[in-house]
């Protein structure tokens, strides 16, 4: 069986971590900048994870596609395969149609709810979007409140980094 591994990079003299398995990102925290390594080093192995500071290639490549994001390169990371098996059948399907939002759009609870077959779900897309642990990769920084206003974002800049990775797709 294969063990749960994690890797943490920088980005813009902050923190990332990736968590893989088999082939696939692992849906846990941390993918956002976070200001201290031992933040990020803490948040992975709080899932069991092992540090690996030599990743397969394939992370690395995610980590360059990551940084680059971070320095306005476009990115919608579609392609990547993640492992949604921890997570509820609403998550699941939540974080899917999210995925399908293209970069520097919006769509609000209410909305992102109805797509998904449950109009009445707003609020539980908002539990989602707290619980999302790939905040990037699963992208609820495109998640906006029905009037269009920032809300909520766990990142320790919180709507103002919302704000900024919106603005650097829509650039």
């Amino acid at each position: 069986m294969s063990k749960l591994r994690f890797y943490v990079f920088s980005i813009q003299g902050a923190y990332g971590a990736l968590a893989w398995l088999e082939g696939k990102l692992v849906l846990m925290h941390t993918l956002l900048p976070v200001s201290r390594r031992s933040t990020a080093v803490g948040s992975m192995r709080s899932h069991a994870a092992t540090e690996d500071k030599n990743p397969p290639a394939w992370i690395l490549e995610v980590v360059e596609r990551v940084q680059n994001y971070f320095s306005g390169v476009a990115d919608d990371f579609r392609d990547l395969k993640l492992d949604f098996s921890k997570h509820t059948d609403f998550q699941r399907r939540i974080y899917n149609a999210l995925r399908k939002i293209p970069a520097g759009q919006t769509i609000s609870y209410g909305e992102l709810a109805a797509k998904v077959g449950s109009p009445a779900a707003a609020r539980a897309v908002g539990q989602a979007m707290a619980k999302n642990p790939i905040p990037l990769i699963v992208p609820c920084h495109r998640v906006v409140a029905s009037n269009g206003k920032m809300q909520g974002f766990s990142s320790e800049r919180g709507t103002d980094l919302k704000q900024e990775m919106l603005v650097l797709e829509s650039s």
